[in-house]
C-alpha cells in the first residue's frame, strides 16, 4: 500500500500539470451531465446497435474523449510532435478499434437468436456469450499489434508476473469494502446489480441455481481480464516509448466514458480508479494487480446485491 501511495504521489508531482488535469475534469463533468441528463448512451446510442452506421457512431463516441485528452496534453506540454508519429496514431487507432469491435460485433448474437429456442435459454446464453466474446474481441487487435511491433520488446501488455505482489491489492479491496457496502444501499446500485439473471434458465433445464450463477459469473469475470488488458495493459504500455506515464490520463478519460452506461457514481469513480491502476501497471509492467482489484470489486458488488435482494 505504501509503495502504491508513493507511486501515485510521484506521478502527480512530476508528470502532471494541474491545469491539464482540471481541463480533463471539466470535459468529463460536461460529458457526464449530458449523458445522465439525456440518458445518451443507453437510450440514444445503443438503440442504433443493429444499424449499419453503428460502428462509426461507437468509434466517434470513444474517439472524442480519447483524442481530446491527447490534444489537451499536447497543448499544456507543448507536445504537438506526437501527432506526427505513426507510433502514436497506430496504438490509438488499435485501442479504438478494439472498443468499437466489441461494442458493435453482434453476429454471434444473431446466431443465438436463430438457433436457440425458448426465451430463458436465449437470454441466458446471450448474456454469457456476450461477456465471453469480449475476451476475444478486446484481445485480437492489441495482440496483432504486439506480434508485429512489440513482441521482442516486452511481454504481452501487462502479462508479466515478476514484479507482482498480491498483498497490496488485497488490502485495497479490504479498504474498499465499506464503500461498496454503503453504495449497495443506494437506488442506483439496487437498480443495476446484480447483473446476474438466469431468466428461468435453471428452472427450464432443471439445474441447481448455483450452476447458472457460476457459469454467468465466470463469463462476467473473464470480461474484466480483457478490460484490464486493453485499458491498463495496451493503452498504457504500448505508449511507453513516446509518452511514458503520460498515456495514463487519456486512458482514464476514455475509461470514464466507457462506464456511462453504469450508475453515475461508478462512472465518476472509474476515472480515479483507472488512474491508480494505470500508475501501478506502468511501474510494475503488470496488470495482474488490476485484474485482482477489478474482479474483486465486481464480485463483491454482485455478492452484496445478491444479499440485498435475497436471491439465494
Amino acid at each position: 500500500m505504501r509503495e502504491i501511495y508513493y507511486q501515485l504521489k510521484d506521478y502527480y508531482l512530476r508528470q502532471v500539470r494541474m491545469a491539464y488535469v482540471i481541463s480533463l475534469w471539466i470535459f468529463l463533468a460536461v460529458a457526464i451531465y449530458f449523458n445522465y441528463q439525456y440518458d445518451f448512451e443507453n437510450s440514444i446510442l445503443r438503440t442504433q446497435n443493429r444499424a449499419g452506421i453503428y460502428p462509426l457512431l461507437v468509434f466517434a463516441y470513444y474517439s472524442i474523449p480519447y483524442v481530446y485528452a491527447f490534444i489537451t496534453y499536447a497543448w499544456f506540454y507543448n507536445a504537438w510532435y506526437i501527432f506526427k508519429l505513426r507510433k502514436f496514431w497506430m496504438p490509438v487507432l488499435v485501442g479504438l478499434a478494439a472498443l468499437t469491435l466489441n461494442e458493435s460485433f453482434y453476429w454471434h448474437l444473431q446466431w443465438i437468436e436463430t438457433h436457440i429456442n425458448g426465451s430463458a435459454d436465449m437470454n441466458f446464453t446471450y448474456a454469457c456469450v456476450q461477456n465471453f466474446a469480449s475476451f476475444f474481441l478486446y484481445l485480437l487487435p492489441p495482440l496483432a499489434y504486439w506480434l508485429y511491433f512489440d513482441r521482442k520488446k516486452m511481454p504481452l501488455y501487462g502479462f508479466a508476473s515478476k514484479r507482482f505482489k498480491a498483498k497490496p491489492y488485497l488490502l485495497m479491496l479490504c479498504c474498499m469494502f465499506p464503500l461498496l457496502l454503503a453504495a449497495s444501499f443506494t437506488n442506483d446500485f439496487k437498480e443495476t446489480y446484480p447483473l446476474f439473471n438466469d431468466w428461468g434458465f435453471s428452472l427450464v433445464n432443471q439445474l441447481p441455481n448455483w450452476i447458472s450463477v457460476v457459469i454467468f459469473e465466470f463469463c462476467y469475470g473473464l470480461n474484466f481480464v480483457m478490460i484490464e488488458f486493453l485499458f491498463r495493459g495496451f493503452m498504457v504500455l504500448a505508449f511507453i516509448e513516446i509518452l511514458g506515464m503520460d498515456s495514463i490520463l487519456p486512458m482514464a478519460t476514455v475509461y470514464c466514458v466507457y462506464h456511462f452506461g453504469k450508475p453515475m457514481g461508478e462512472a465518476i469513480s472509474a476515472f480515479f480508479g483507472a488512474t491508480i491502476l494505470g500508475v501501478v501497471a506502468y511501474n510494475s509492467r503488470s496488470i495482474y494487480g488490476g485484474i485482482l482489484i477489478h474482479i474483486g470489486i465486481a464480485f463483491l458488488m454482485e455478492l452484496l446485491a445478491f444479499l440485498q435482494k435475497c436471491n439465494f
